[in-house]
């Protein structure tokens, strides 16, 4: 991202396929004032109920169909910046770019961010049972630990105190979502038991890391 020299920096991962109007969407959005641009995810051929609990758990809330609005939660696999606000920041370069906290620090700057359902990649991938239940923890770890960098350690024990009812809201929240757009609700009831599974380890990882940091569970963020 550092290293990009055009006006505007896309991202998306080797497991996505970009629809064929994505980049004249993509180039449409930015002539808008947006510094960060953001799509639909929507789910590949997935055969097992793992598979669908990772896509409804990490995509869920960007699956078709949604209407255009602005936001400034994006997904990270299909999302694209003014480059000029990312070289406006170091984080590039140092801590690495980790687009929750790069977007939540722009909202409370009153930058605007749009969602649109006009950028659409399809997510083909078949995820490692250790996908649901190792690396969970380890991103909910190094997640809660970023959250609560040089913050008091009454917040942090708060927030430890909290997280044992992670998995339960995540799966109250998710089925309300995927309900809610009225498709694969029989793909939705099959993924119920992984996302148990899922929520668990991720609510462990964030108790873990809201005590005692980020451990090397940071190196599997990615």
């Amino acid at each position: 991202m550092s290293a990009a020299r055009g006006d505007v920096v896309a991202l998306t991962e080797d497991d996505c396929v970009v629809d064929a109007q994505w980049c004249g969407a993509v180039i449409r959005a930015h002539r808008e004032p947006w510094v960060a641009v953001g799509g639909a995810v929507e789910p590949g051929p997935y055969t097992r109920a793992s598979d669908w609990a990772v896509y409804f758990f990490e995509y869920g809330r960007f699956m078709l169909p949604f209407d255009q609005r602005e936001s400034s939660v994006l997904p990270g696999n299909n999302v694209s910046y003014k480059r000029r606000a990312l070289a406006e920041k170091s984080f590039v370069e140092t801590e690495g770019f980790y687009e929750v906290f790069v977007h939540e620090a722009w909202r409370r700057q009153g930058l605007p961010m749009l969602i649109t359902p006009t950028l659409i990649v399809t997510n083909r991938h078949t995820w490692p049972r250790s996908h649901v239940t190792v690396n969970p923890f380890h991103h909910g770890r190094g997640f809660a630990a970023r959250r609560v960098a040089r913050q008091s350690w009454l917040r942090r024990g708060m927030l430890a105190l909290l997280a044992p009812l992670l998995p339960l809201l995540q799966v109250y929240r998710i089925i309300r979502l995927i309900a809610a757009r009225g498709r694969l609700i029989v793909q939705l009831v099959r993924a119920i038991p992984w996302f148990v599974v899922f929520g668990t380890s991720w609510a462990a990882g964030e108790l873990v890391g809201y005590l005692f940091g980020p451990g090397k569970s940071a190196q599997h963020w990615r």
